[in-house]
């Protein structure tokens, strides 16, 4: 039986009131929307654009990540939080206390 694949890593750098968010496995790349939209349902993607996000406390042990030019535009699961392989993540409007909008981050080392 083959291995489940590893989740991705992205580590998370403080830059100016914001974070931005590089890829772990490729550290030229980061967290980022596609073609620098701003717009509802935008993908979100890997890129060499250094996209700035804040991250907020939300319920639990989770956070809300959002964009930092745009704080009502936020990461959200493309299918309202499935968690299947290959789901996509997109830039949606803020819903509060919606739970497909919060992340719950793990340090790795």
């Amino acid at each position: 039986m083959a291995d489940a694949p590893m989740p991705p890593k992205w580590i998370f750098e403080q830059s100016g009131s914001g974070w931005i968010i590089r890829n772990g496995n490729d550290i030229n790349n980061f967290l980022s929307t596609d073609h620098n939209s701003r717009a509802n349902g935008t993908a979100i993607v890997c890129s060499t654009n250094q996209t700035r996000w804040v991250v907020q406390a939300a319920e639990g042990n989770t956070v809300r990540i959002a964009l930092e030019s745009s704080q009502s535009m936020n990461l959200d699961m493309s299918t309202w939080g499935g968690s299947s392989n290959g789901t996509k993540v997109v830039l949606i409007n803020h819903t509060v206390g919606a739970a497909h909008q919060r992340w719950e981050l793990r340090r790795v080392l």
